[in-house]
């Protein structure tokens, strides 16, 4: 329960043909964190950041992978910053840790200390880099989604301190440029959900409204991007 949820402390996999699921293989234990990014490139899956303690406390910058072929665990180089409430994405062998924030009902702070900076990991180096403050995020949220399109990472949507209505941005950001743009928004602004690029097409559904839980939303919305 808010503000102390636990987490959740195995790898829980969906079989879309046989529609089952199947608790896997635990986090490590002294490692365990919710609302942290997470990545799958070339069968190993990243877990970046997060928060041991639900909304109260505990934000941590840590990184590890799991290998889906030996299934074992691998602690990496911490990011440079802890984050929580966001998601990542992978572009070019390289994954990029985009917004989110410091959760902390513990100090009365659940919203307000969000992140600009863009946190990059190599995954061919285990290093880290953030980019210059000429490339932080346009418009700082937690709770926002995050994919790759083409050659562009974007973030989608969000909440912050302000209590209604949840965000509707969408920005995108080009690592060759090194240049972020405005994308069309979302009809309801909107967090806590997720995004997927299907048939040429963004689809997102429910979420939450508002910052917080409530109100749940029911729409779903599509963008065509060809």
């Amino acid at each position: 329960g808010y503000p102390n949820e636990i987490p959740v402390p195995n790898l829980i996999y969906y079989f879309p043909e046989q529609d089952r699921w199947h608790v896997g293989e635990p986090l490590p234990r002294r490692r365990l964190r919710g609302s942290a990014g997470s990545v799958v490139v070339d069968d190993k899956l990243y877990l970046i950041s997060g928060i041991k303690q639900g909304h109260w406390d505990g934000h941590v910058p840590w990184l590890d992978v799991f290998d889906f072929k030996t299934r074992l665990w691998t602690k990496l180089a911490n990011a440079p910053r802890s984050r929580d409430h966001f998601q990542a994405a992978e572009l070019d062998g390289k994954i990029y840790a985009v917004g989110g924030r410091n959760t902390s009902k513990k100090t009365n702070q659940v919203h307000n200390l969000t992140l600009s900076e863009v946190d990059v990991y190599d995954i061919e180096t285990n290093s880290w880099k953030t980019l210059a403050r000429s490339q932080n995020l346009p418009t700082q949220r937690a709770g926002s989604m995050t994919l790759t399109i083409g050659n562009e990472i974007w973030v989608l949507g969000g909440e912050t301190q302000r209590a209604f209505p949840a965000h509707n941005e969408v920005e995108a950001f080009n690592p060759e440029t090194l240049q972020w743009a405005s994308k069309p928004g979302f009809i309801e602004g909107r967090h806590g959900t997720g995004v997927i690029l299907f048939d040429d097409s963004l689809w997102t559904a429910l979420g939450s409204g508002a910052k917080g839980g409530e109100p749940e939303l029911s729409s779903m919305e599509k963008l065509p991007l060809d």
